[in-house]
C-alpha cells in the first residue's frame, strides 16, 4: 500500500519535472517471470525511480546496507521493496552479510519477482559508463543454475539519458534493450563460471553502451555540449530524423560523440583547434549575453514586435498572479538540497522529494486561506487549478520575455562591427563541422 501510494505521488511529480520523457521499446520488459533490469546510474536516487515508475512490474531495489544501521529507515526501505548490499569498504563483513542479499535474491527470482540493479555500482552525472562490476551476471546465474537453468531468469538492460537530470522541465529518454536469455551460458557456466560470470558482464556492458550517449573525458563531452547547442538543428534537418524529438535529441548528440572520438583519434590537432575556436564562440556570446539560439533567429518584424509587447502586458498580471503563489514552493526544494549536500547526484531526486512537501504544504496553506473567506468547494478548486495553472504559465512567461528581449537587442546590433564578426565566426564554426561531417561519414561508408 505504501509503494503504490509513494509511486503514484512520485509519478505525478517526474512528470511535471521533465519537458518530456521517451520511453523506448519498454515491450521489450517482460510483464511476468524472473527478471533482473540491468540500468546504467547517472543520478544517484533519480534513477531507481525512473526505473520502478516506467517498467510494468513490481520492482525490487539494491539498496546500500550502510543505510539500512538506522532502523526507521530500515523498517521503510523494507517496505519498498529494497534488499541491501554492503560494499567491502563499508563494512568488515560485507562478504558473509551479501550471502544473505543474494540468497534474498535468488528467492526473488524463484518467486519470479523483479529486481533493478545498477552494476556500475556507483552513481556521477557523466555521458560515459563506468566500469561495470561482475554482482548483475553472478546473481542472474547463480540463481539459474540453482535452478538448473529452469528458472529461465532474462536479463533486460535500460540506458538512461538525460539532458540535465538537475534541471526543471529537462528532457528524460529511458531505452530498454532486447532481453538477455541465460540458457545459451548454461554449458559454459558449468565447466568455467568465473570466466561465465565475466561473458555474460561483458555482454551487459555491450548493451548499456548502444543505449546511452558516452564522451570518454570531461574536456570531450564539454566540447561535444557545444557542437550540439550549435549545430543539432542542422543535423537533425540532414538527417532526417523521424522519432520523437526527445529521442532526437540523444540520437543526435550520439553522433557528435562518435564523430569527435573518431577525430580525436585521427587529427588530435584539429579537435584541439575547434575546441579553441568554439570556447572562444561561446564565450563572445557570454559577452553579450546571448544564447547561440537567439542569434539565428530572423531579425524581429515590426508585427512580431507589436505582438510581443501585447502577449507581455496581457501576460503580465497571470505572470505576477503566479510567480506570487509559486515562487517560494518552486525555490525552496533547491535551497534545502543545497544545505543538505553538495552531491549533484543527489540534487535531482532531492529536489523532487522536497518539492511534493512544499507544494502540498503551501497549496494547501492557501487553500485553507482561501476557504476561510470564501467557503465554497467549487471556488476553492477552481483557486487551486489556476494557481497551478500560473505557475506554468510564468515559467514560460519568464522564458518568453527573456527571448523577446534578446531577440530585441539583437535587432539593435546588427550594425555592431563585433557582432557581425561574430556571426562571421559562427558560420566558419558550422562551414568547418560541415567539412568533419562528410570526412566522418565517408568514414563510415568505407570510402
Amino acid at each position: 500500500m505504501l509503494y503504490q501510494f509513494l509511486r503514484f505521488i512520485i509519478l505525478i511529480a517526474i512528470r511535471l519535472f521533465f519537458k518530456s520523457i521517451r520511453l523506448k521499446n519498454i515491450r521489450n520488459v517482460p510483464k511476468k517471470g524472473a527478471l533482473i533490469l540491468a540500468a546504467n546510474h547517472p543520478s544517484t536516487f533519480l534513477d531507481p525511480l525512473v526505473g520502478a515508475l516506467f517498467a510494468p512490474r513490481k520492482i525490487h531495489f539494491l539498496a546500500n546496507g550502510s543505510i539500512y544501521k538506522i532502523p526507521v529507515v530500515a523498517w521503510l526501505l523494507r517496505r519498498l521493496y529494497t534488499i541491501p548490499i554492503y560494499r567491502q569498504q563499508d563494512s568488515q563483513t560485507a562478504s558473509n552479510q551479501n550471502e544473505d542479499s543474494f540468497r534474498a535474491c535468488y528467492e526473488l527470482l524463484e518467486a519470479k519477482g523483479c529486481l533493478i540493479i545498477f552494476p556500475e555500482g556507483t552513481s556521477e552525472y557523466e555521458r560515459k559508463l563506468r566500469k561495470i562490476k561482475t554482482g548483475t551476471a553472478r546473481i542472474a546465474l547463480g540463481a539459474a543454475a540453482k535452478n538448473n537453468f529452469d528458472l529461465y531468469v532474462k536479463i533486460v538492460c535500460i540506458g538512461i539519458n538525460y539532458t540535465n537530470p538537475k534541471k526543471f522541465q529537462s528532457r528524460l529518454m529511458v531505452n530498454f534493450d532486447a532481453p538477455i536469455t541465460l540458457e545459451k551460458y548454461k554449458n559454459d557456466y558449468l565447466t568455467d563460471p568465473i570466466k561465465t560470470v565475466q561473458d555474460l558482464t561483458n555482454e551487459i556492458k555491450e548493451s548499456l553502451e548502444s543505449m546511452i550517449v558516452i564522451t570518454e573525458t570531461k574536456e570531450i563531452d564539454e566540447l561535444v555540449e557545444k557542437i550540439e547547442r550549435l549545430y543539432t538543428s542542422t543535423l537533425k534537418e540532414e538527417l532526417d530524423l523521424d522519432a520523437p524529438e526527445t529521442e532526437q535529441i540523444f540520437t543526435v548528440a550520439q553522433h557528435f560523440a562518435d564523430a569527435v572520438h573518431y577525430f580525436e583519434a585521427k587529427a588530435p590537432a584539429r579537435v584541439i583547434s575547434l575546441q579553441k575556436n568554439i570556447n572562444h564562440y561561446f564565450d563572445s556570446l557570454k559577452k553579450y549575453k546571448l544564447s547561440d539560439g537567439l542569434i539565428v533567429q530572423p531579425v524581429l518584424t515590426w508585427g512580431e514586435k507589436i505582438k510581443g509587447f501585447l502577449y507581455t502586458i496581457v501576460g503580465f498580471p497571470i505572470y505576477v498572479f503566479g510567480l506570487i503563489h509559486n515562487f517560494l514552493p518552486y525555490e525552496t526544494p533547491a535551497l534545502i538540497t543545497n544545505f543538505i549536500t553538495k552531491d549533484v547526484g543527489y540534487h535531482a531526486a532531492m529536489n523532487i522529494a522536497f518539492g511534493i512537501i512544499t507544494f502540498l504544504s503551501f497549496y494547501t496553506f492557501y487553500g485553507v486561506g482561501f476557504y476561510h473567506f470564501i467557503p465554497n468547494g467549487w471556488f476553492l478548486l477552481a483557486y487551486l487549478v489556476a494557481i497551478a495553472l500560473a505557475g506554468f504559465f510564468a515559467y514560460r512567461y519568464w522564458y518568453f520575455l527573456m527571448d523577446l528581449i534578446g531577440r530585441w537587442r539583437i535587432a539593435n546590433l546588427s550594425e555592431n562591427a563585433d557582432f557581425q564578426a561574430l556571426l562571421s565566426l559562427r558560420k566558419a564554426l558550422i562551414d568547418e563541422l560541415e567539412v568533419a561531417k562528410k570526412e566522418y561519414l565517408e568514414s563510415l561508408n568505407g570510402n
